[in-house]
């Protein structure tokens, strides 16, 4: 088991032993040279040599301190002067990752951009579980922020999957918040130093401190997506790069926008180095009629409804089936028999009227089809709606106001035009008499009913096994709900 120690860290300075910190602008010019041997030493320019004691009249004239001073500012993209500048001491100052940079000083004397480890995971389909939460966010926006750090940028340029279990012993992968002593060799420091640590391949932890004033995505203080981003990257296998604008580069920056909505070119070619590049079929699929029409096409509930008022007809999903409805005509197929590319159990589909496309979602993907159902592209959600999150439960577009709405548990997101309109807890919605069990979430919502007769008048909420009709105008709900199987699924056993 491979027990490399990641931490992120914000250093204000890295003192030397018997010193107190201070900022190194403030010290004399010899103790300034002895704080800048100690940083080298720390992150892999110099080599800590035990029981060994330099002087700044040494240092001065070494030969060693100076080409270590060298390529700490080739590393960062400085001038190399091989002196200690203002430059210089600025980024020696600046918050950063505690992991070293070199694991033996020079590295053969090249300063790469990506690095690895020597150990990755022997396995494609990662499990996590978060073992215990912040008492900064709330428990959803974890689990929201994690499920976008590994969904949307690690997954989506690898082979590689991830999926959260409810418990630890299911899991790869353990993410806890802790503060101060917390079970391991590295007690957390309190505010401001020491963000996080993890473990590079296969040991699968990671620990944040819980005394950081934590932000999610419309808070202000430390972006956990950035530090969680940036360790997982760690516990994947990857070290750190000299490129600046890389996840893996070894400093913090402050003031960066929540999401990391895409991984740099470098950060792509490192882990791709470990585990390939991620594969799409390219197999064109014939149109195949399921018949007769199989158990598990009958379920008494629905994964995504889309209606197409070009085409006239619905397609209601149900697992890795497709139901087409048009009037009073049922047909069953395989999804990507219909869809093209389309992956089994959706999350969500709509169609948009404004340009004529269906849209399906599953997982942190959206697959977009044009009006005659031909593919056109796979992209991240977060590509095409900002900072939508991954695993959507509902969609629909509201012919009403032309706004997009997404729901994702008890959230529901209004788009325009692809930007984030806003976001609101799906019980604020101003729906009059709106059913309390769809507070908790909304498994799909469609614009036309299930048996396909096109109207005007309502929207239709489903539920589990059953659905609400909601009147378009006033926003109030049927008092009764309706049997999502006496609608849609005929031809059932």
């Amino acid at each position: 088991m491979c027990l490399l120690f990641c931490c992120y860290v914000l250093i204000i300075i890295i003192a030397a032993k018997g010193r107190t910190n201070g900022s190194l602008f403030d010290m004399s010019e010899q103790e300034r040279m002895m704080e800048a041997e100690e940083y080298l030493k720390k992150y892999g320019y110099l080599p800590d040599i035990p029981e060994t004691t330099s002087s700044p009249e040494l240092l001065q004239t070494s030969p060693n301190f100076h080409e270590a001073v060298r390529l700490f500012q080739a590393y960062v993209g400085l001038e190399q002067t091989g002196e200690l500048d203002n430059e210089t001491l600025t980024f020696m100052e600046s918050p950063r990752c505690g992991f070293k940079d070199f694991s033996s000083p020079g590295e053969d004397g090249e300063v790469l951009k990506y690095s690895t480890g020597t150990v990755s995971w022997p396995k494609n389909h990662l499990k996590y579980f978060i073992k215990e939460y912040s008492i900064k966010l709330r428990d959803e926006e974890v689990k929201e922020i994690f499920q976008d750090s590994f969904q949307q940028l690690w997954a989506d340029v690898t082979p590689l999957s991830f999926a959260e279990v409810e418990n630890e012993f299911d899991a790869d992968i353990v993410i806890r918040f802790a503060t101060r002593q917390h079970g391991d060799a590295n007690p957390f420091d309190g505010l401001g130093r020491v963000l996080a640590h993890a473990w590079l391949p296969t040991s699968g932890r990671a620990h944040f401190d819980d005394d950081e004033n934590w932000a999610g995505p419309t808070g202000y203080g430390k972006s956990l997506q950035q530090v969680a981003v940036h360790e997982i990257g760690h516990m994947l296998g990857m070290k750190h790069s000299s490129a600046p604008e890389a996840v893996m580069a070894p400093y913090f920056r402050s003031g960066r926008q929540y999401h990391i909505s895409v991984l740099d070119e470098d950060d792509i070619v490192g882990i791709q180095s470990l585990y390939g590049a991620p594969t799409v079929s390219t197999t064109m699929t014939q149109f195949t009629t399921v018949s007769p029409v199989p158990n598990g096409a009958c379920l008494d509930k629905v994964d995504a409804v889309t209606c197409s008022n070009v085409l006239q007809r619905c397609y209601v999903f149900n697992g890795p089936y497709c139901w087409s409805i048009e009037g009073v005509h049922r047909q069953v197929s395989i999804i990507d028999s219909v869809f093209l590319f389309s992956p089994s159990n959706v999350n969500a589909a709509f169609f948009s009227p404004s340009n004529g496309r269906t849209y399906i979602l599953k997982g942190c993907y959206v697959y977009q089809y044009d009006e005659n159902l031909n593919f056109v592209s796979r992209r991240r959600n977060s590509q095409v709606w900002q900072a939508l999150p991954c695993s959507i439960n509902a969609i629909f577009y509201s012919s009403n106001d032309g706004l997009t709405y997404a729901f994702k548990n008890s959230w529901v997101y209004a788009y325009n035009s692809g930007r984030l309109y806003g976001r609101i807890r799906i019980e604020n919605l101003r729906w009059p008499n709106m059913p309390s069990e769809l507070f908790t979430g909304i498994d799909a919502v469609s614009d036309v009913p299930p048996g396909g007769q096109f109207s005007d008048n309502f929207v239709y909420v489903f539920k589990g096994d059953h659905y609400y009709m909601m009147n378009r105008r006033t926003k109030f709900f049927s008092t009764d709900s309706y049997n999502v199987k006496g609608e849609i699924y005929t031809g059932c056993a």
